[in-house]
């Protein structure tokens, strides 16, 4: 049996000839690329000598064209209707390795151009065409829209390239709208838990550039993104330099996360109680903000500022207390504490009309608490236990209207937010409202009453 493995040796004669070709051509290619770095060294060498002789030529110039009688020439390096600037200057040029070099000096640096800034900025909230007064309150749908506008500055108008138009929604953990007073209200660093801060707690929507100088607006009116959200309107010019300007920022405006106002008679929500702003709503005595005016959010659909309301006896003894959240809670808003003798009032609905009827609340008492009375009609709520002294109740209760007036509080209780809606909901409307109650408060605790 013949072993057939290894070379012959006419094999190894032949591949050392194509190792040898091969050989020959990658140090030829080999020699070319070192021959290539060679003269790439020189010609950096060659480009940073004529920059040291040209940089010494400068600074002579620079003296020379200093000098009030210097010769010098002369050219305008804008056209006239962007502000054309005239130079006065001196041409220099250097000779080395057989290539020619040139510069100009001016005997002056033109200004910098100043960065551009707007005019004014504003937000508007409307409902069809109206205005809503004091920016109040608005639901997510398509009766309601939001206007920005802005006005560039006239100074600035033969630098003005564009402007930057950007729609910006806050995140979901906030529900307390802005103080009616706007932006002339100075919050401190505590009071940014509750309110998002531009743009730490904001991202971007929408954008759009507008290639116009004066003055513009921009609707948004896709209302269902904005559930339960802040939204800011701000706009940045550009220079025809090439530099942005200053951005202005809008105030913020707040839409209700709330997904069904279709036969709704009553929305409450304490997170919309002006407590820094407006002294109709609650009125400061002793360290403590008392409720005097809870105006019911859904009386702004067809109007221009709510008209209804639940008041509190005209007596601050009587008068429940406005809270903040603690800022350890999931829930970032307001809550209206009640004690025996504190409670509000409204007088809403048609006595032998079906309601449905939705209470956020909690009961500080030891014994089963009454958070609603309509008449004979009672909603309520059983003490907690430890495991549930924290957590917010949802209450979902039907009945027929005893009389058209009902009480809220008079008991140690903590109310966010009451619903009261006209005859009996359908299982998807019920479900939608839950759901947002279940998100808002951090709350899987239905309890049907």
């Amino acid at each position: 049996m013949n072993n057939k493995n290894g070379l012959t040796l006419i094999e190894v004669i032949v591949s050392l000839a194509v190792l040898g070709i091969i050989s020959v051509a990658f140090l030829g290619a080999m020699t070319a690329h070192f021959s290539y770095l060679k003269s790439t060294v020189g010609i950096t060498q060659n480009d940073f000598k004529a920059q040291e002789l040209m940089e010494n030529e400068i600074d002579e110039a620079k003296v020379r064209v200093a000098d009030p009688d210097a010769s010098l020439s002369s050219v305008e390096i804008f056209k006239e209707d962007l502000g054309g600037i005239t130079v006065e200057y001196e041409e220099i040029n250097i000779s080395h390795n057989n290539k020619e070099y040139y510069t100009l000096v001016s005997n002056v640096r033109p200004d910098p151009l100043e960065i551009i800034n707007l005019e004014s900025i504003g937000i508007k909230l409307f409902q069809n065409s109206s205005q809503i007064q004091d920016d109040y309150y608005a639901y997510p749908n398509s009766s309601f829209s939001i206007i920005g506008n802005f006005e560039n500055k006239n100074t600035h108008k033969w630098d003005h390239l564009l402007n930057q138009v950007e729609w910006y929604i806050s995140t979901d953990k906030y529900n307390i709208p802005l103080p009616k007073g706007g932006q002339s209200v100075d919050l401190n660093d505590d009071e940014y838990h509750y309110y998002p801060l531009f743009p730490r707690d904001y991202e971007i929507l929408s954008n759009e550039t507008i290639y116009k100088f004066g003055a513009s607006q921009s609707i948004f009116s896709d209302m269902s993104q904005l559930a339960g959200r802040f939204l800011v309107y701000a706009v940045t010019p550009a220079a025809k330099s090439g530099k942005l300007g200053n951005q202005l920022v809008s105030k913020p405006i707040f839409i209700s996360g709330l997904p069904v106002t279709d036969n709704i008679i009553t929305h409450l929500d304490a997170s919309y109680i002006d407590t820094l702003t407006n002294n109709s709503e609650s009125e400061r005595q002793s360290g403590s903000d008392l409720l005097k005016v809870w105006y019911d959010i859904s009386s702004i659909v067809g109007r221009n500022s709510p008209n209804e309301s639940a008041v509190s006896p005209n007596t601050n003894s009587f008068r429940p207390f406005v809270l903040r959240s603690d800022v350890n809670d999931d829930f970032i808003g307001q809550l209206v504490r009640f004690d025996t003798n504190r409670y509000v009032q409204l007088n809403q609905g048609v006595s032998g009309e079906t309601v449905t009827i939705f209470i956020v609340a909690k009961n500080r008492d030891s014994i089963v608490s009454k958070i609603f009375v309509n008449g004979r009609n009672e909603i309520l709520l059983d003490p907690p236990t430890v495991d549930s002294s924290e957590q917010w109740n949802i209450i979902r209760s039907q009945f027929v209207l005893d009389g058209s007036n009902m009480v809220i509080g008079n008991s140690l209780t903590d109310v966010t937010e009451v619903l009261v809606y006209s005859g009996t909901m359908s299982f998807e409307n019920n479900e939608k409202v839950l759901q947002y109650l279940n998100d808002k408060y951090f709350s899987g605790n239905v309890i049907i009453n």
